[in-house]
């Protein structure tokens, strides 16, 4: 009874922990509070990185070795109570711890802190040790998953993931076209420049995104009028993910709108039923107004779309309305 009591505390701490530690939805004070802590963590952390990147006095650069070693303390807690909590967020999965050590905020999250620990193993000489300091920001990533707009554009990213690969597709299939085209049109008249396919592909790149660093371009009549056709299909073909996005975006904003929701007429039942305007006064005998499907005309006055006016059951005609 007693080991049953310590297990049902300890899974009420793990669920409370798991529960701080997920993104608040605004009702959980500490949760809040402990998404707010990892922000400005995250943030400070980037400073730190980029000040770091400057010459300044050792008092100052001690004082944000300090500084990061307290962020990095702080994700690697925050890491190593994601990963025990693992299986309260996949609690169906066989393999709770790694499902989320694989996951993709599980790989950003452990590269968020790692690189600290790694610059200590690795010579400062190493090409190796700068790409693991650059590594460190990843940690702006992190942030992603507490701002509702970036939630917002990566869920419109993977809904329209197949749409944005199959106009990417396109792109390339024709950059690569674009590139042996220019490669045969003038590899005679300069060998030097379009040396192979990969020569054109470069120009293919730049001409295709419009940027023309003009390194190189065609000199004769043949490659001048393919680059021509070329640009202007690029043109086309690099707004298509554009679009696809921008259409995604208003759909996410509900900037949508299904014509068929909206209706001027009334709903059913009430045509011709007599309404009696805002401005009359209500009968003195508590006379209501009759429903359309009435047989006796109701005591009162209402207007109907002929223009004439019933009153008591007799109607009279409207001026300027003829009978």
């Amino acid at each position: 009874m007693h080991v049953k009591k310590e297990s049902s505390s300890g899974h009420f701490i793990k669920q409370r922990i798991f529960d701080v530690i997920q993104i608040s939805g605004g009702t959980d004070g500490a949760s809040r509070a402990f998404d707010w802590i990892i922000i400005i963590l995250i943030l400070l952390s980037i400073v730190i990185t980029t000040a770091q990147t400057f010459v300044l006095p050792d008092v100052w650069n001690r004082f944000l070795d300090v500084l990061d070693a307290v962020c990095m303390i702080a994700f690697t807690l925050e890491y190593v109570l994601r990963l025990w909590t693992a299986d309260l967020l996949y609690p169906s999965s066989r393999h709770p711890y790694l499902k989320f050590l694989f996951s993709l905020s599980g790989l950003i999250d452990l590269f968020s802190f790692l690189p600290f620990y790694l610059s200590d193993l690795i010579p400062a000489g190493m090409v190796v040790f700068r790409l693991v300091r650059v590594a460190r920001i990843l940690r702006l990533f992190r942030i992603n998953r507490y701002l509702d707009p970036v939630s917002a554009i990566l869920s419109v990213l993977q809904q329209k993931a197949s749409l944005i690969f199959a106009s990417w597709f396109l792109v390339f299939v024709l950059m690569f076209s674009s590139s042996l085209l220019l490669y045969y049109a003038e590899h005679d008249a300069q060998p030097d420049v379009f040396e192979n396919a990969f020569s054109g592909l470069w120009w293919s790149v730049s001409t295709l995104s419009t940027t023309g660093y003009g390194d190189i371009y065609p000199v004769t009549l043949l490659g001048k009028t393919l680059s021509i056709i070329i640009t202007l299909l690029g043109m086309c073909l690099v707004a298509i993910p554009t679009g696809i996005l921008t259409a995604g975006f208003m759909e996410a904003a509900g900037g949508h709108s299904d014509p068929a929701s909206v209706s001027s007429d009334p709903p059913a039942g009430t045509k011709g039923a007599s309404v009696a305007s805002s401005g009359s006064p209500p009968r003195a005998d508590g006379a209501s107004v009759a429903s359309s499907g009435s047989s006796r005309p109701a005591a009162g006055i209402a207007q109907g779309r002929s223009g004439l006016q019933v009153c008591d059951g007799e109607a009279i005609r409207r001026p300027g309305h003829d009978m």
